[in-house]
């Protein structure tokens, strides 16, 4: 696994923005890793359904909404999104 984070320009362009940052990051045609993605729900910049869409891009990744936080969930619920990166590297959907 590899942990990164995508930071795009905003605006409609953003989810595009993603999925080439992580072309680029990958390598076209390699055997990609799985990515995870944090969202936080009450994100003011970038709905939810945007960040599905950024999902569908990704081969292989997984989106957590975590319930309640906005633009930077690691910043309002550390202990959640620390405990869902290790679970993601662990292996575990729990």
């Amino acid at each position: 696994h590899t942990l990164a984070l995508y930071v795009g320009s905003g605006g409609p362009t953003f989810p595009n923005e993603c999925a080439s940052s992580h072309r680029l990051a990958k390598g076209a045609g390699s055997d990609l890793a799985p990515d995870l993605i944090i969202h936080g729900d009450r994100d003011p910049f970038y709905h939810t359904d945007t960040m599905l869409y950024v999902q569908s891009l990704i081969p292989k990744s997984k989106l957590v909404v975590m319930e309640g936080s906005r633009h930077l969930p690691a910043m309002t619920r550390p202990m959640d999104v620390a405990k869902t990166i290790n679970e993601f590297f662990n292996g575990s959907s729990d």
